[in-house]
Order: structure tokens, then C-alpha cells, then sequence
């Protein structure tokens, strides 16, 4: 039975496993179940070896070892110092994870409150957020703006807006913790929607029809591309960035930086089909639609950020943005004028 809470206990650390992180589980119940099998199965089945004060020593030698290494890791911190490279980075990415999920938390969906303010709503997943807070978090550069977001599916708003009583499952769950009405509200408010999104087949199924509804709304609609991912099979929450500190217990120079930024410029071409598809029913629909990549890569050097400024990392995992590194890209989108319509 090691299985279930070691799959239990990994997957609060990590919902999105790769591959190999569930091969690693398995390796780790397959090796407490040979240790367990012999040192305890085997000598509970051996009636004439055991007896109870043998049972009493065992169960108090393994009680005191178990004691001694929780106070161990927790006198350790949880070994955070195998993680933490300088005060601005760390491995351990559950840390801005953790960050990321607090914040959305707290800001939840905000209300629009200036007439004078143009409001901008963006529908979308965990892409959605990332895009929210690279807005939010530089208000003061956005003054013309109010920005809020309602974090589900695209295809799920779209169902919400067509019969809200009559949702999917997948939908009714994304909606649960959410206040309807205030939804409704801040959507018929708004004067641009925003779709960005990690965007799956049932989105791009309903993208012209939706489009067509948010017309008909007379809303300014901006179709933002799939954000970049990137393909590591071998952990899913480690970005390229971080397997080279994994290794090398550093950040890198800049030529190693450089090297690091253009290998995740190669990986473009994971998201390469999907954007296609985004732009000809842009195109089709006669809507704006605007790349990720631009504020994020530079075409003629062939790379993309991956470090702020401040040597901060700019993704937690294969593709969402720290507070951090959104701050930044924020920023980089104003100076470059990105966010036009």
C-alpha cells in the first residue's frame, strides 16, 4: 500500500508530474515494499520468533527514528539550502508556485471602478493569470486601464454566456468558488476582452462563435497566442534555466545565459502549430491577435529571456511566469508598445 501515499503526497508537491517523476515514485514503493516486506512482514509471520516485548522494542526503535528525522528535517528547514542558490533564486519552485497561488487568491476577480478608465477583462486558464499579472502588477505604467479576469476555460465562458445553468462538469467545477453575478457584471462592464489561455481543442472549437457572441456585446476582442512552453519530459516543473543550476550549483554567465536563451527560442516550435491555427481564425473572424513571444523573444538574436534583471527567474515551471518575471514582462510590454488595438 506504499503506493497511495506516496502518489498522494508527491502530487500536493507537483499536480502536473512528468513522466519521470511517476517512474521515481514507483521506484521508491517498489524499494519500501521490499524493506517492509522483510522487516516487518516476515517477522510478524514468524510466530516462533516473535513475541511481545520483541513487538514493543521494534515499535519503539522505529517511533524514535521516525521523531528524530522529522525533527532533523524540520531543525534543516526542509533542506531549503540544497535549493536555494542566492537570496533571489531557488530550485525549489513549489516556493513562487505557493506565491503565485496566493496571490490569485487574494486579488481574486477585482471590479471595475473609474467611468473614465478603459476595462479590460481577460478570459482564460493559468495562462490567463499570468497574463492578468503582468497587467496588474504595473498599474501605474497602464493608467488608462482597469484589468480584471475571470481564470477559466475560454470554451467555458463561452457555455456560461449561452446557458450558465446548463454547464459541463469540467466547467461547473472551473466556475464553483465564483460569485455569478459579479461575473455577468464585470463582463458586460468591460470594454476589451482579453482570451488568453493555454489553449485546448474544445477552446479552439468555439473561438468563432464566441468571437461572434462578443460582437454582438460590441466588445474590442484581442486574441493573445499560446504562451511558450517548454518540452522537458524529464520534469515537467523544471524549466531549461534550471536544469543548468541543478548541475552546475550556479547561475550562468553570459555566454552560458545566451546559450540557455537560445535553446528556449527553439522551443517556439512546441506552440508553432497551435498559433497558426489561433491566427487564421483571427484572420477568418477579422479580429486583433497578438504573439507572447514578441515581449518575450528577440527574433534576430534568437532569444528569449529566461532571468529579470535582477537575476530573477522568469517561469516557475515549463510555462507559467513568477510574480517576478511578470512584473518584468509587464513592464517590457509597455516599453515596447505590445499591447496596442
Amino acid at each position: 500500500l506504499w503506493h497511495y501515499p506516496i502518489f498522494a503526497f508527491a502530487r500536493t508537491k507537483d499536480s502536473t508530474p512528468s513522466e519521470y517523476d511517476k517512474f521515481e515514485w514507483i521506484v521508491l514503493t517498489l524499494i519500501l515494499s521490499i524493506i517492509t516486506y522483510f522487516i516487518v512482514e516476515r517477522v510478524f509471520k514468524n510466530r516462533v520468533a516473535f513475541s511481545f516485548k520483541k513487538f514493543l522494542i521494534y515499535l519503539s526503535s522505529l517511533a524514535i527514528i521516525i521523531i528524530s528525522f522529522n525533527f532533523y528535517v524540520i531543525l534543516n528547514d526542509g533542506f531549503n539550502y540544497k535549493y536555494k542558490i542566492n537570496q533571489n533564486f531557488s530550485l525549489d519552485n513549489s516556493i513562487y508556485k505557493k506565491e503565485w497561488l496566493e496571490f490569485r487568491k487574494k486579488i481574486g476577480t477585482p471590479d471595475f471602478y473609474e467611468n473614465k478608465k478603459i476595462k479590460v477583462l481577460i478570459i482564460g486558464n493559468s495562462h490567463g493569470n499570468d497574463t492578468f499579472n503582468m497587467f496588474y502588477l504595473n498599474k501605474d505604467l497602464f493608467k488608462k486601464h482597469e484589468f480584471s479576469i475571470v481564470d477559466v476555460h475560454v470554451s467555458c465562458f463561452y457555455l456560461f454566456l449561452k446557458d450558465k445553468n446548463s454547464l459541463p462538469t469540467y466547467c461547473k467545477n472551473s466556475f464553483k468558488n465564483k460569485d455569478l453575478k459579479h461575473v455577468e457584471k464585470i463582463f458586460y462592464k468591460s470594454d476589451i476582452v482579453i482570451l488568453s489561455t493555454k489553449w485546448l481543442d474544445e477552446d479552439i472549437e468555439i473561438l468563432s462563435p464566441f468571437t461572434k457572441r462578443l460582437i454582438e456585446e460590441r466588445k474590442k476582442i484581442l486574441l493573445f497566442s499560446n504562451t511558450l512552453e517548454i518540452n522537458t519530459k524529464i520534469r515537467r516543473n523544471f524549466h531549461i534555466l534550471d536544469f543548468f543550476v541543478l548541475n552546475n550549483k550556479r547561475l550562468p554567465n553570459e555566454n552560458e545565459l545566451e546559450k540557455i536563451e537560445k535553446k528556449t527560442f527553439e522551443q517556439l516550435n512546441n506552440t508553432k502549430k497551435i498559433n497558426q491555427t489561433l491566427k487564421n481564425i483571427a484572420e477568418t473572424n477579422n479580429i486583433q491577435m497578438l504573439f507572447k513571444e514578441d515581449y518575450l523573444c528577440d527574433f534576430k538574436s534568437k532569444r528569449c529571456e529566461v532571468l529579470t534583471p535582477n537575476k530573477i527567474k522568469i517561469s516557475w515551471d515549463h510555462s507559467h511566469y513568477t510574480l517576478d518575471g511578470a512584473k518584468y514582462l509587464g513592464k517590457r510590454i509597455f516599453e515596447k508598445n505590445w499591447f496596442k488595438y
